[in-house]
């Protein structure tokens, strides 16, 4: 009979999904069977475990590329991580086969140094934006360090240990912004700031992007580490970026590899759910204010979930059922996450390298989508118990 329900659901999700009072757990079940059959099927150039990612210039407005990157899978894992127990015994067992299948392929990108970080592209094999002309140009050495971004996510999604975290943000600090290391790609007012870089290398200059910092301070707040002057700092960055609303009225500035105010609010929000100072919370209707705002103006599916679901971690309460298309949620051409080589090159550089596309790379990953989708639903269901 299980089989039979589900069966019958996947049919229906593959189309249209109408969400009304109840119909949570089964839907949830159907997207679970889904991912796990898109993580079963790897496209050639992906590591297996891994979900299939695609890569697309905007410059060039190139067909998208595999991309072998294990970005995407962390953050999958890390929504079945927190929601698997509010499962039942069936989709618990199969959110549990779905993060194990995953684990050996995250040991690739993980530095082989013994540094508690990870980096974007595989360790063992580099390449860099593989299937395109940029992979033929560069060399084998790797030009691009391991990052904080990264390793907040996988450390987490690779279950690491308490002494690995801690040490993890004692590496972060290290190359964070300072009176020697600036970061030239910032706006003069915010360079003061002695917050987190991106790159966890010196040959790149200090790296400020307001999601990659929402991450890390969520990666701090989460595993209880004790709070540092960076963290001060980072957090005070984040304050006076929303306060003078750089988020909405330059959002791929602020936050490059994001790029848009609805990514930077849902971000904001994942952090403040777990953050213990109570950094923001005064500006926390004003957020609330600029997501539903947002929301009642977008037609992507993907936006739809990311600022229905910051909402609710906003403790807003949203009464309208979500209609979502399901092939269309599975095509957004909405990038949640994008590679900006530009982006630690001096501000008005930067400007003109974001406003061009040259160098910047739209990040997809249809799994992700749906496992967007599973987090919104789960904290729905959360929110009414």
């Amino acid at each position: 009979m299980y089989l039979l329900r589900n069966s019958f659901f996947v049919l229906f999700f593959q189309f249209f999904v109408l969400l009304v009072l109840g119909q949570e757990t089964i839907i949830v079940s159907a997207i679970l069977n889904k991912i796990d059959s898109i993580q079963k099927a790897p496209e050639r150039d992906m590591t297996y475990g891994l979900f299939n990612t695609y890569r697309r210039n905007l410059f060039l407005f190139s067909k998208p590329k595999t991309d072998n990157n294990s970005f995407y899978t962390g953050l999958v894992v890390n929504v079945l991580r927190v929601y698997k127990d509010e499962l039942d015994s069936n989709d618990n067992r199969l959110a549990d086969s779905i993060i194990n299948r995953a684990l050996p392929a995250f040991r690739k990108f993980k530095h082989k140094k013994g540094k508690p970080s990870y980096f974007f592209w595989a360790v063992d094999t580099p390449r860099h934006f593989p299937n395109s002309f940029l992979e033929k140009i560069t060399t084998e050495k790797r030009f691009l360090p391991d990052d904080a971004d990264c390793s907040a996510i996988l450390l987490e999604a690779a279950n690491a240990s308490d002494i690995e975290k801690e040490e993890a943000h004692t590496l972060f600090q290290k190359y964070a912004g300072s009176e020697k290391r600036k970061p030239i790609g910032s706006q003069k007012k915010y360079r003061k700031y002695d917050a987190y870089s991106t790159w966890l290398g010196n040959a790149i200059a200090p790296d400020y992007d307001m999601c990659v910092h929402a991450n890390i301070l969520r990666f701090v707040d989460k595993n209880r580490l004790d709070w540092t002057a960076v963290d001060s700092a980072t957090a005070a960055l984040l304050v006076a970026l929303v306060e003078d609303r750089k988020h909405i009225s330059q959002p791929d500035f602020v936050a490059p590899y994001y790029g848009r105010t609805s990514i930077i609010l849902y971000h904001l929000s994942r952090w403040m759910k777990e953050n213990q100072n109570g950094w923001m919370n005064s500006l926390k209707p004003d957020l609330a204010g600029q997501a539903k705002y947002f929301l009642n103006r977008t037609k992507s599916p993907l936006e739809v979930i990311l600022l229905r679901t910051a909402l609710l971690w906003w403790d807003e309460d949203i009464d309208s059922p979500l209609q979502i298309d399901n092939e269309k949620l599975m095509k957004d051409k909405m990038a949640f996450f994008r590679g900006n080589v530009g982006s630690y090159l001096s501000a008005p550089i930067k400007r003109v390298a974001n406003k061009i596309g040259l160098f910047t790379f739209n990040f997809y990953c249809p799994a992700f989508n749906e496992a967007l989708l599973i987090q919104y639903l789960m904290e729905k269901e959360l929110k009414r118990n």
